[in-house]
């Protein structure tokens, strides 16, 4: 028999899309699983449906909305008690399109002991990548003039094209992080490490990819070529990031803060500043043209107010 996984799905006053994922699950082949649903204190009536529907999966409930972070460790500390090797965390806004989902990635772990996570690749609904390789990347100044400059944008659509690394009949491709509402674990990982409540949405993920190796020396991560579908407010997905622009931009700079020093983080800043600026000039004249771009524009321009408060 494989080995056991268990499944975790977080999820907040949203009914359809949980439903969807957790429907999903019957396309798994896989032998050993157990599912998990973790409300992170819904307000609505969806957990109560959800229950009616799927009898036999575990419900688990939090006194309060703990956001990405806190929500996940709830579920977390409560399957550090069941006897599976692996957990298997999902978004509740996600859904299973291969079948073998669950074989590839433990079969993954299961061969190779020094990598400690590895993630699904991301589709939009409409079948676009929404995974970019290129980005699970930690957040550096030399990552940063990579990431903005027409050269790293060259060089990141070439590595695109080129795929991801092959070892014998497994696909898949080392980074330095994975986003983690797509992601199986080594459950042990969780005895020594939990998500930061300093991140509690956006980074959260990132950052803990980064204690994983600063703080316990191991945590290879692995992204695998393993589709499977992600919302993520599709088709208004642009949008969503842009309304999250700021908060996103306060995690990196934590996140640089953290694990840098204070010079390397006043730098960063300044470069996010010069970077910032000039975006704005260029996008001035292209607001009429795209829809986007001014949310941009105010993006930017709050962004250049308040940088050296954020």
């Amino acid at each position: 028999m494989s080995k056991q996984v268990t499944i975790q799905v977080l999820t907040w006053n949203n009914f359809s899309d949980t439903h969807k994922l957790l429907s999903s699950f019957g396309r798994l082949n896989y032998d050993n699983y157990q599912v998990t649903v973790v409300d992170n204190h819904s307000t609505d009536d969806s957990i109560s449906k959800l229950e009616k529907d799927f009898p036999d999966y575990r419900y688990i409930f939090n006194s309060e909305n703990k956001k990405y972070s806190g929500g996940t460790n709830f579920g977390v500390e409560d399957a550090l008690s069941d006897s599976a090797e692996y957990l298997f965390l999902l978004n509740n806004d996600t859904e299973i399109i291969d079948p073998n989902t669950l074989n590839k990635l433990t079969s993954i772990l299961d061969s190779h002991p020094e990598i400690s996570v590895v993630s699904c690749t991301a589709y939009y609904p409409d079948s676009s990548l929404q995974t970019d390789v290129n980005k699970l990347i930690f957040p550096s100044i030399p990552y940063f003039f990579k990431k903005n400059s027409l050269f790293g944008f060259v060089i990141a659509k070439i590595s695109n094209k080129i795929g991801v690394s092959k070892d014998g009949d497994k696909i898949y491709k080392m980074v330095d992080w994975v986003p983690t509402g797509i992601t199986l674990f080594r459950k042990s990982i969780f005895t020594k490490l939990l998500f930061s409540n300093s991140f509690p949405m956006e980074f959260s993920d990132v950052d803990f990819c980064k204690r994983m190796r600063v703080l316990l020396g191991v945590g290879a991560t692995a992204l695998a070529d393993v589709k499977i579908l992600h919302t993520n407010n599709f088709p208004d997905h642009i949008t969503k990031s842009l309304k999250n622009f700021s908060r996103a931009k306060k995690s990196e700079f934590l996140f640089i803060k953290t694990y840098h020093s204070y010079l390397y983080y006043v730098l960063y800043k300044s470069l996010v500043l010069l970077n910032s600026t000039f975006l704005l000039i260029f996008l001035i004249p292209l607001s009429i043209n795209n829809r986007y771009n001014k949310l941009r524009i105010l993006n930017y321009f709050n962004l250049l107010k308040n940088i050296f408060t954020l």
